[in-house]
């Protein structure tokens, strides 16, 4: 548990997601998002991938949330990186089309 930077180089095949969050909160950037790596050997049949995203607060103490889970079904002990980097290559060629040169976020 702690900020993603820390995270990455100790489990480099299941931070993908994290990573993600952290180029794209970019004034938060590595050091500004946090994530919690768990093994639960409850959980030996999926992936599971749980976001909270947190606003700044209204002066009235009303802040804006987002919770969302994913819960993909796997094998126990099989690594899903492989099929996870195919998609995520695929979704970005297609987002990038006619979009010219550099990083694009959408």
């Amino acid at each position: 548990d702690g900020p993603v930077r820390g995270l990455c180089p100790l489990a480099p095949n299941n931070v993908n997601s994290m990573a993600a969050a952290a180029l794209a909160a970019h004034t938060l950037g590595f050091d500004g998002v946090r994530g919690r790596l768990l093994a639960d050997p409850g959980l030996a049949d999926f992936h599971t991938l749980e976001v909270e995203l947190v606003g700044p607060s209204e002066p009235d103490g009303r802040t804006f949330k987002v919770h969302t889970v994913r819960r993909n079904p796997s094998d126990k002990g099989v690594v899903t990186a492989s099929a996870t980097y195919g998609a995520f290559l695929g979704s970005v060629l297609e987002a990038a089309k006619g979009r010219g040169p550099g990083l694009h976020f959408c």
